[in-house]
């Protein structure tokens, strides 16, 4: 069972996505909506496993977007396996990501099996 930080802003997905992490017995610590949030509980809490992170989060100028989080969280956790939750047909977005170090991307709309399916891809 892994650790999860979903950083969603859109509510509607995040609460879903929690439903069904917890379906699959997986503990969701907690839901926040931007960059500067996730990067403020992942500074304080080096037990996280998993990051489900939006790729459309906007920040402030320290961490201004996901993609500049994901860049700092793999300076400073590198462990930490980054889940990029995107719209479908977004490629040249998902390797930015990949690029910089998220492991993987999960498309919208989100469901058991694919949620099921990205765990077992990495071993959670």
């Amino acid at each position: 069972m892994g650790r999860i930080l979903i950083a969603e802003d859109i509510k509607l997905i995040s609460l879903h996505l929690k439903k069904v992490l917890q379906k699959l017995n997986q503990n969701v610590l907690s839901i926040v909506e931007s960059p500067d949030e996730a990067f403020k509980i992942l500074s304080n809490d080096d037990n996280i496993d998993i990051l489900f992170l939006s790729d459309s989060l906007i920040g402030n100028n320290s961490i201004p977007d996901s993609l500049e989080l994901t860049k700092k969280i793999m300076d400073n956790q590198p462990h930490l396996k980054i889940i990029i939750v995107t719209s479908q047909g977004k490629k040249q977005t998902i390797l930015k990501f990949i690029n910089n170090g998220a492991k993987t991307f999960v498309e919208k709309p989100l469901n058991t099996n694919n949620i099921q399916n990205i765990l077992t891809e990495i071993n959670i």
